[in-house]
């Protein structure tokens, strides 16, 4: 969803590929406003077309249409858990990524990984999964 911002283009677009009774399940990391983001990320993680995730502007456009929203859980937590791992999974790997990748690419990701479990842990991001049906 981070790369999906026309939210009524997607709710079309899911209307048209479900089936009745059908659903889908999406999950993102969010923010309470959908295109704002730290400098470093704009620049050296997401260059283009990347923006945040803003549930109540989400479920604004959901209410317009006949999906029904199911269940909305915030995720926060496990993507916290996600990127520490993700960022130790990168420490231990960093001999073979620096050979392949270089020292550079290497430190941005870390500082990325790091960075996000931080956020996540802090409350500075959020992260949210969403259930949606189309109804029979």
């Amino acid at each position: 969803m981070e790369h999906l911002p026309d939210y009524p283009a997607v709710l079309r677009q899911l209307q048209r590929l479900l089936r009745a009774g059908g659903r889908v399940y999406l999950d993102a990391s969010a923010s309470r406003e959908k295109y704002v983001k730290p400098t470093f990320m704009s620049r050296y993680i997401f260059p283009g077309d990347h923006s945040f995730f803003c549930l109540h502007d989400f479920l604004a456009a959901a209410a317009k249409t006949p999906l029904e929203v199911l269940a909305v859980y915030n995720d926060r937590h496990s993507y916290f858990l996600t990127c520490r791992a993700w960022a130790q999974n990168l420490e231990a790997a960093r001999g073979r990524i620096v050979q392949r990748w270089g020292e550079a690419l290497y430190r941005r990701f870390r500082l990325y990984l790091w960075g996000s479990a931080f956020a996540f842990r802090n409350r500075d991001v959020e992260a949210y999964r969403v259930v949606l049906e189309k109804p029979q």
